[in-house]
């Protein structure tokens, strides 16, 4: 049992594919739900308020340019010592949207930039982010283990992702992936970035 009620909060770029998580909210304490232009979190939220903020599968559908905005505003909502959690699907093995079902290599659709980890490392650190990891979970064939973050981990991927990168047919590129995949590399990315106490 709890101790202390945790507030959660939650926002959605659009008023109508967030109104059924705005009715749920209402029902729900310690819930709220609000309505953000996606890319600067910081003009809807107080800043240094949030200790942890979760990004699932959005950053990809943000324009590129508007991501170095989108990290810096992350990081004003957060309270010092603060978490950010993104998880995106990896370009290597990608793309993740409708353009591989017409062939393309390079995600065209939905999907406006599919990411590597080295390219989110050199962004979080320039919003001002410290201590990046990424989060490992163990196959339970190999061990029974709960998922954790860790910075050796997150260099042992951008040092794999750096040796992949060296394949320039993309096809080629996903299919050594795949062998990757047995050693723990990931088809998604997830990092965990702390805002400085």
């Amino acid at each position: 049992m709890l101790d202390r009620a945790w507030g959660c909060g939650g926002l959605q770029r659009s008023e109508q594919t967030g109104s059924t998580c705005v009715e749920w909210a209402d029902d729900t304490p310690n819930l709220t739900w609000g309505v953000t232009d996606g890319v600067h979190p910081d003009r809807f939220e107080e800043h240094d308020a949030w200790d942890v903020v979760i990004s699932n599968h959005v950053i990809e559908h943000m324009h590129q340019d508007d991501l170095d905005e989108h990290f810096g505003s992350v990081l004003a909502i957060l309270a010092p010592g603060g978490r950010y959690i993104a998880s995106t699907p990896h370009r290597f093995s990608g793309p993740h949207d409708i353009s591989r079902v017409f062939g393309y290599d390079v995600s065209a659709g939905m999907h406006l930039k599919e990411y590597t980890y080295g390219e989110l490392v050199r962004k979080l650190r320039k919003a001002g982010f410290r201590r990046l990891k990424s989060s490992l979970t163990i196959p339970k064939r190999i061990m029974d283990a709960k998922p954790f973050a860790s910075g050796a981990y997150l260099t042992y991927l951008r040092l794999i992702e750096t040796i992949l990168g060296l394949i320039p047919n993309a096809k080629v590129r996903r299919r050594a992936l795949g062998l990757c995949r047995a050693p723990l590399f990931q088809s998604n990315i997830v990092i965990v970035a702390e805002k400085k106490s």
